[in-house]
């Protein structure tokens, strides 16, 4: 039986459409009933329910707990909470579920739902299936009796604060960096700033309004442009660090003291020193789309650099099969795992990002000078040209043999990327989630930049006339 629902809003591990049209609160209302029969076949009972605090939040979230009810389990409301809070409450309660309402970093007129069982997210397409045997569950005689419904808020976040709390006993008052919060009237807003001010550290933070709508269109903390106001105010306030949150705040943008936007892959890199330097010869998993920074910080620091492809989902599946203390992706998401003063986590938490790198920073100094002692790497824009999804397979498949004729060091793990020496390569990958070709050079210097990405250009362009293409 068809579950009714636009089958392109399955995503991987999210669910995700436009409120109003493609998601709405009836369909919501069955999602919930279809999770709670899912999670009731398992016997579990709990489930932790928040949200992005996105317009249309409340009333998604508030259909999803009426069906959540209504097929038999407890939920436990979290409110407007980052999604990480909502995968460390159900971690730290045993057998339950977790769900949280949000499109993530999208623009405001999309919406979604992420289902995970303690700290591991639960593929959108169990969902799926659950739904298409919704039916055949409510007419059964021995459906279960209506599940209850209470707030579990405050007990959840003053969990959440001593978790935290422990990470950064040992730094002194002196020594704890002031820090400025970018939330994007997102769903750090209410918790992050007065957190981390309950933790001892000087705190000033914009974008904190729910209602005022998204400050940039789109909450996302890795694109340049939304950072210009948080670097601003880290000017404005002396701060020695800004972070900027996405909608549902699991990923960390960075400024240092300077008003350096710092990207996502030298902060892993910064990390990885000292992770590794706890548990030498440990891995570090990063995407594809890292710079080479992380390798060779990785390296150079006694540890196995672990290359996944691009995707979050696929850095914390390899987090888990390696057993890697920590893990990363160039648009944010930042997995620890080694259980620093407290348990591992192994999810994308944003905020716990953020403490561990002022915790870094209290032991270690300032951030600027931290992030000039990393290896020099540039990273040139990416070029995405539109490219039929029938043909750039092929095309990627055609650079691959044109790099290795040309005699450079090949890797395959996402797309083909050609080694030009220890802290430069060029990747040639198709888009996952569209018609075009995704290229990106990284290179020690611009200059360096610039040459390479003249012949890769030139080689990729060549490669898809063969295919009749025009790039």
């Amino acid at each position: 039986m068809s579950s009714g629902a636009p089958a392109d809003i399955y995503r991987g591990y999210d669910i995700r459409g436009r409120s109003g049209s493609e998601l709405t609160a009836p369909l919501l209302e069955a999602m919930g009933r279809a999770i709670a029969a899912h999670i009731i076949g398992r016997a579990a009972t709990r489930v932790y329910l928040g949200f992005d605090g996105r317009h249309s939040g409340h009333e998604l979230s508030e259909a999803v707990a009426r069906g959540l009810v209504t097929g038999g389990v407890d939920v436990l409301d979290l409110g407007v909470v980052p999604t990480p809070l909502v995968y460390f409450a159900s971690s730290s309660d045993k057998g339950s579920y977790g769900v949280a309402v949000t499109a993530s970093h999208l623009a405001a007129e999309w919406n979604g739902l992420k289902l995970c069982q303690g700290s591991r997210p639960v593929h959108s397409d169990v969902i799926r299936q659950a739904m298409e045997a919704t039916p055949a569950v409510e007419a059964s005689s021995s459906r279960t009796a209506r599940g209850g419904r209470s707030s579990a808020r405050a007990s959840v976040l003053a969990a959440y604060a001593r978790m935290l709390g422990q990470i950064v006993e040992g730094i002194p008052a002196a020594s704890r960096p002031r820090v400025v919060v970018d939330c994007q009237n997102a769903a750090a807003s209410e918790v992050v700033p007065p957190i981390l001010k309950s933790l001892g550290f000087e705190v000033a933070a914009i974008y904190t309004d729910l209602s005022a709508g998204y400050p940039f269109g789109t909450p996302d903390p890795q694109i340049g442009e939304h950072l210009g106001h948080l670097a601003e105010a880290v000017r404005a306030n002396g701060a020695d660090v800004g972070f900027a949150f996405d909608g549902d705040a699991d990923r960390l943008g960075v400024i240092d003291e300077t008003s350096r936007r710092v990207p996502a892959d030298a902060i892993l890199a910064l990390m990885a020193r000292d992770v590794i330097g706890r548990s030498p010869g440990s891995s570090v998993v990063y995407d594809v789309l890292s710079s080479p920074v992380v390798e060779e910080t990785v390296r150079s620091a006694g540890g196995r650099p672990v290359e996944a492809p691009s995707g979050h989902a696929f850095v914390q599946d390899l987090v888990r099969d390696e057993a890697a203390p920590l893990g990363g992706e160039s648009s944010g998401h930042l997995f620890f795992a080694d259980g620093y003063r407290g348990d591992p986590a192994g999810y994308d938490d944003a905020t716990y990002a953020a403490v561990r790198v002022l915790e870094y920073m209290g032991r270690h100094g300032s951030l600027g000078r931290l992030l000039d002692s990393l290896p020099p790497v540039v990273a040139g824009d990416e070029w995405r040209p539109h490219c039929p999804d029938g043909v750039k397979r092929r095309i990627v498949d055609g650079a691959k043999d044109e790099f290795a004729a040309r005699g450079y060091r090949v890797s395959v793990v996402d797309g083909v990327k050609a080694h030009f020496g220890p802290l430069s390569w060029a990747l040639v990958r198709a888009a996952n989630t569209e018609p075009a070709l995704s290229v990106r050079v990284v290179g020690p210097t611009g200059d360096d930049v610039a040459q390479v990405e003249r012949e890769i250009v030139a080689l990729v362009r060549e490669v898809a006339a063969r295919y009749d293409v025009t790039l």
